[in-house]
């Protein structure tokens, strides 16, 4: 959605200011002050990293989702969570943290722990406020993804034919 007011404002209080009160003093019916509003939350997933960038097959890693909040008011509970695959595609969970909080212009991590079953290529998916919980600025910047390459647990042996050449 669209911001609305915020930042620093003057609010004013008058009272009688149209001067219907006879009154000993006129001058001192009105107040103002300036107020800071604050913006709203908005969650942003910044980066997804993983232990070990030379991942075999079978072996756990640790991913870690780098989340911010850029607005100025403090982000109450939201599901943060960790996909193997695109979550619109029928993805596999990989682990939820379901009641993250982030205060206002801060910044946090979550770690989960990933063992990928078999060697190949695999688009992880860090998804921040996944149910919407958050009323925020921006809903859009809540997802980041990373490719990663999952090789072989065991040498792989190759057979070039025979010693010699054949005619």
């Amino acid at each position: 959605g669209a911001r609305t007011a915020d930042g620093d404002v003057i609010v004013q209080a008058v009272v009688d200011p149209f001067n219907r009160t006879a009154e000993s003093n006129e001058t001192n019916n009105s107040a103002a002050t300036p107020i800071h509003i604050r913006t709203r939350p908005d969650l942003y997933m910044t980066a997804i990293d993983i232990s070990n960038p030379l991942l075999m097959a079978s072996e756990t890693v640790t991913v870690t989702l780098s989340l911010s909040n850029t607005g100025e008011t403090a982000a109450g509970a939201q599901r943060v969570v960790l996909f193997d695959a695109n979550p619109d595609d029928g993805a596999v969970l990989v682990g939820a943290h379901p009641d993250l909080t982030l205060a206002g212009e801060a910044a946090t991590t979550v770690q989960f722990q990933w063992t990928p079953s078999a060697p190949g290529l695999y688009r992880l998916f860090g998804v921040s406020d996944q149910e919407n919980a958050v009323n925020e600025y921006d809903e859009g910047n809540n997802r980041t993804w990373q490719d990663v390459y999952v090789g072989l647990a065991a040498p792989v042996l190759l057979d070039s034919g025979p010693d010699e050449p054949a005619y």
